[in-house]
C-alpha cells in the first residue's frame, strides 16, 4: 500500500513539475529573427512608425515569394517584443490596398507575435516566422484602413 501512495503522490505531481520546466524552456533569451515572407502574388509594403510620431516613417517593401528580416539582440522574456511592437504598422498590398494591422482587433498580423512561429535555432537564438497569406489579402481587402 505504501507504493501505491508513492506512485500516485509521483504522478498527481507530474503536471507540476512538467508546467514549471515548460516556463523556463519557453522563454526568449539572446539574439533573434522576425522573417517576414510574402506567401502571395502581390507586391507587398510594410509601412510603420511609432506611435504619435508619423514623421519617423519607415518602409519595406516585399516583392512576391520574398521576405524582409529584423535582426534584435539581447531580447528576454516569454512576451518578446517583435519589431512592431511599440508601432502603428500598416501592410500594403499592390500599392492601393491598405490594412491596418493594429487597427483590426484580432486580426493584427504580422503587428502580434503571437501570430509568428518561433523556432530554436540554438542556445540563445530563436527565429521568428510570419507568412503573409492569400487569406491576409482577402481579409484586408474586406477591412481595408479606410484613415482616421
Amino acid at each position: 500500500m505504501g507504493k501505491l501512495k508513492i506512485i500516485s503522490v509521483a504522478i498527481l505531481s507530474m503536471p507540476f513539475i512538467v508546467s514549471c520546466d515548460e516556463d523556463v524552456d519557453n522563454s526568449i533569451t539572446g539574439e533573434y529573427n522576425f522573417k517576414i515572407v510574402n506567401g502571395t502574388s502581390h507586391k507587398c509594403e510594410i509601412e510603420y512608425h511609432p506611435f504619435y510620431k508619423e514623421n519617423d516613417l519607415k518602409k519595406n517593401l516585399i516583392s512576391a515569394g520574398d521576405s524582409v528580416v529584423f535582426h534584435g539582440d539581447g531580447g528576454t522574456g516569454r512576451n518578446l517584443e517583435n519589431p512592431f511592437s511599440d508601432h502603428q504598422v500598416y501592410l500594403i498590398f499592390d500599392d492601393t490596398l491598405k490594412y491596418s494591422c493594429w487597427g483590426n482587433s484580432g486580426h493584427a498580423m504580422l503587428a502580434a507575435t503571437s501570430n509568428y512561429q518561433a523556432t530554436l535555432v540554438e542556445e540563445g537564438h530563436t527565429d521568428f516566422r510570419y507568412v503573409i497569406t492569400e487569406e491576409d489579402y482577402e481579409y484586408a481587402k474586406a477591412h481595408p484602413y479606410k484613415g482616421e
